[in-house]
């Protein structure tokens, strides 16, 4: 049991083109104004880049995390699979597909494994999923009002 990865997932369907849900999605220096937990990602966004994200936790500082990104495939996914505390790993997936009629699905995975994850899973699990599931929202209103 100690070994067993904890997935969280949260999908949203965006009334709009993929590649205009990735505009948004990917610029990363506007993202602040409308995400109200993940503010940035600074580096070499492709796939083995270098880079940094930040994120705005509920107490309002912001924290930092180097990732090197992976599953990189322009217009339709990203993410990472790093180290982050306690031990644990990371494996957080951003993915846009194309719907038969039109929108975009937007889905996030994110999987934690390792070190304390087997302890903290249910809270991680709990606080992660509503994260994601807030800031699909987000992107969806963001985009959806760029549209109208």
């Amino acid at each position: 049991m100690k070994n067993k990865s904890r997935t969280v997932v949260s999908e949203i369907e965006i009334n709009a083109p993929r590649q205009k849900v990735w505009e948004v999605l990917t610029d990363f220096e506007r993202m602040h104004e409308w995400s109200t937990s993940f503010q940035k990602l600074e580096g070499e966004f492709k796939d083995g880049g270098k880079a940094i994200s930040y994120y705005k936790t509920p107490l309002g500082n912001v924290i930092s995390f180097e990732h090197t990104l992976i599953e990189f495939e322009e217009g339709v996914s990203f993410g990472w699979s790093d180290p982050v505390a306690l031990g644990m790993r990371d494996h957080h997936i951003f993915l846009l597909e194309d719907l038969p009629n039109g929108n975009t699905k937007f889905t996030q995975t994110d999987s934690v494994q390792g070190g304390a994850s087997w302890l903290l899973h249910k809270l991680m699990e709990h606080n992660m999923k509503s994260m994601y599931d807030q800031f699909n929202k987000e992107l969806k209103a963001r985009v959806e009002s760029m549209i109208a």
